[in-house]
Formats: structure tokens, sequence, C-alpha cells
């Protein structure tokens, strides 16, 4: 009689258990509206844009401005970026000049060159041509094979030593992160997909509220498109 009533017992708090979990939010993925989701719970109002889908999503007391479209806001220029910028603009006629590729083929191929990292220039550094007032070196790959292309300080934009900066790759998309040291400028969230499309659609999600830092960087890493 005594293991019946043990029985029933567990039986009726398993099902207690059921119960109470059913009327728990256990949804962790914040909100979204049709471009993005984020780790937050938001309230999304939309705005009248151009050429681009812009907005607003309200966190709790932290507001987000987004604008998802070709030219949306990429935040401060990094060396990398300020580098790619300079070799599509003109120096990728010398590289492939050096590497013996015919010039009326440089467009084709200039988007197959990739930046593997940029550093201080040293002097044993292989490069693949002489540059007395070249101080940096960018590691960059085509076909294979990697090469040393020495360039002078680009001088990325002033006021890039105002940010803290991060930039990696999720899920098959480039993500920047930066956040500003200072209450005039925005700190932000920008995401384009990891591809040479210059054409495609990128996010960026600005604030200017002031926010600790490692709680804005969290809040940013949880966005992603949808």
């Amino acid at each position: 009689m005594i293991k019946y009533i043990y029985l029933v017992i567990i039986i009726l708090l398993i099902s207690l258990s059921c119960a109470s979990k059913k009327g728990v939010n256990t949804d962790k993925r914040g909100s979204s509206n049709d471009i993005f989701q984020i780790g937050k719970d938001c309230i999304f109002s939309v705005s009248d844009g151009m050429d681009s889908k812009v907005g607003t999503a309200k966190c709790g007391e932290i507001v987000f401005d987004y604008d998802y479209g070709k030219y949306s806001f990429s935040g401060p220029v990094t060396e990398e970026e300020s580098f790619i910028l300079a070799f599509n603009a003109n120096y990728y006629a010398k590289f492939f000049e050096i590497i013996h590729i015919e010039a009326k083929l440089n467009r084709l191929f200039r988007d197959s060159v990739t930046l593997v990292y940029i550093a201080d220039k040293s002097k044993e550094d292989k490069v693949i041509f002489q540059c007395l007032p070249c101080n940096k070196v960018a590691k960059i790959k085509f076909r294979g094979r990697s090469y040393l292309y020495p360039f002078p300080s680009l001088g990325a934009e002033t006021n890039a030593s105002s940010y803290q900066i991060s930039t990696d790759t999720t899920s098959g998309l480039i993500r920047k992160i930066f956040i500003s040291k200072v209450d005039t400028l925005p700190s932000g969230l920008y995401l384009r997909e990891n591809s040479n499309d210059k054409n495609g659609n990128k996010l960026s999600l600005t604030t200017k509220s002031k926010v600790d830092p490692k709680t804005l960087t969290d809040i940013f890493r949880s966005v992603v498109l949808k």
C-alpha cells in the first residue's frame, strides 16, 4: 500500500513540474523583424528609406537605429578596410604587373585577391617589390599563393582611435563591432556577406546611448540576419 502511495506522489510531482514549465517562457531568442533577429526584447518601428530599409529597435532603455541596404553605415574604417580600398583603387595594377598577369585581365582577377593580415614591415620580410617609404606589409593570397605587399601607412579614418573595434566572420558573414570611447560618437554593428559582391545589402545597427561596453558587445553578437 505504501508503495502505491509513493507512486501516486511521484506521478503528481511530475505532472506539477510539467504544468509549471508550460507557463514559463523558455524562448531565449529575443525578438526579430523581417530583417534580423536580436537577443533582446525589442519593439521595432519602420521609417521611410530612399534605397534601404531603415527603422529603430527599442530594447528597454537602449534605442538602436538600423539601416539595411547597399550603402549602410560601415563605421570607422579599419587599417584592413583602408588597404582593401586602396588595393581595389590602384594597388592591384602594380601587383598583377609584378606577377605577370596581362593588364586586360586585371579587373577580372582583382576580386580574387584576399587579404590575410597586415603587419609592421621588418627587414626579414620577403616583399614582392622594394619600397623605402613603406612601413607596413599586407599578406595577400591569389590562386593559392601568398605574397607580401609593402605599402605606406594609409592613416585609417582619424576617429578610428576613438573606438574599440573587433572584426570576425560568423555564419558566412563578416561582422564588425565598434564601441565608442566617447559620448559624441555612435557605437554599432556592421554585418555583410563574406563575398566580393559589392552590391549586396549590409546591416548597420547603431546607438548613441551610453551602455556598458560588454553589455553592448553581447547584444551586437546576438544579432543574426534572417
